[in-house]
């Protein structure tokens, strides 16, 4: 039950940000249009993340105990600094090629680069099942 429910609000979520992405993209003016999509994801997050953690802290039993928190950081810690590594080399190229070539030549790259990940993804995820 708890399955089909996170499922639909995990559909709601999509379609709400897809809307908000393109009326948010279409109200703004050519040169500053990027501004749509970070406003439609703070937007969607906030609609559907501030719910969720008061919704969680509210049926906690206590909000800190110290045996949670120091396994839970132990393990995460590190995650962070992967992932923060991570994403400043997945952006490095793209930064690297906006200052030698178009806007255009580097959108068809990340175009690319993306779909090159989907299938990646798919193929990896074809391959464990």
């Amino acid at each position: 039950m708890l399955c089909l429910r996170i499922c639909r609000n995990f559909k709601n979520q999509c379609s709400m940000f897809l809307v908000l992405s393109v009326l948010f993209i279409l109200q703004l003016p050519y040169e500053t249009r990027y501004y749509g999509r970070i406003a439609a994801v703070v937007a969607t997050y906030s609609l559907f993340g501030i719910p969720a953690v008061i919704y969680v802290l509210s049926i906690g039993k206590t909000f800190f105990n110290k045996r949670y928190w120091k396994f839970s950081l132990y393990l995460a810690l590190p995650a962070v600094f992967y992932n923060l590594s991570d994403l400043i080399l997945g952006q490095s190229d793209r930064v690297m090629l906006q200052q030698m070539m178009t806007n255009a030549m580097v959108g068809q790259y990340s175009l690319a680069l993306n779909f090159g990940n989907i299938m990646f993804t798919i193929f990896g995820a074809l391959n464990n099942t």
